[in-house]
């Protein structure tokens, strides 16, 4: 949850799901560097140099059940502007990255985006998996831009110190 609200602050957003092909996922699998790692390094080269830069984002990768041979990935991206032309450019550049499916009906659904209007909800649903594809993938699950990891990991230890306040106050009122 914290990496989606980090994200909101520093860009306009969308989610999004991405199913990865037999390739990518093939070549993430053998990769030294790790299945995230890679998935993170290789988005980014595609985000790069199609636009310029790399806008910041987050995923997590969810294998449906034992040998899922098309994991996908469920996260958020800061884009440039919420403009469908916009949202259809990153569209394309993620199935890019995940290995465009030859075939142009799967294609059209390989990737999806959407607006957050629901941000717990989205959490809750992305990490839903998290068992069973640990089975399947070695590693982190989850892949995070270095700002996004930062703004999050302040959201949540300025939360945690105001609930470990909260918990030292309640103890000694019980006293």
């Amino acid at each position: 949850m914290y990496y989606g609200i980090a994200l909101r602050m520093v860009a306009p957003s969308v989610h999004f799901t991405v199913r990865l092909s037999h390739e990518v996922h093939a070549r993430a699998c053998d990769s030294d560097r790790g299945y995230i790692r890679y998935l993170q390094r290789h988005i980014s080269q595609i985000l790069q140099r199609n636009l310029g830069t790399v806008p910041p984002f987050y995923f997590v990768v969810e294998a449906d059940g034992p040998n899922d041979i098309e994991p996908h990935l469920h996260g958020g991206i800061g884009i440039a502007s919420l403009s469908l032309r916009q949202q259809a450019k990153i569209r394309k550049l993620l199935r890019v990255a995940a290995g465009e499916f030859p075939d142009p009906k799967a294609r059209r659904y390989q990737a999806r985006l959407g607006q957050f209007t629901d941000l717990i909800g989205w959490s809750g649903y992305i990490t839903k998996a998290f068992d069973p594809t640990q089975g399947e993938i070695d590693g982190r699950l989850v892949g995070v831009t270095a700002r996004v990891a930062s703004l999050a990991r302040e959201l949540y230890e300025e939360d945690r110190a105001c609930l470990l306040a909260l918990y030292a106050e309640l103890a000694s009122s019980e006293t």
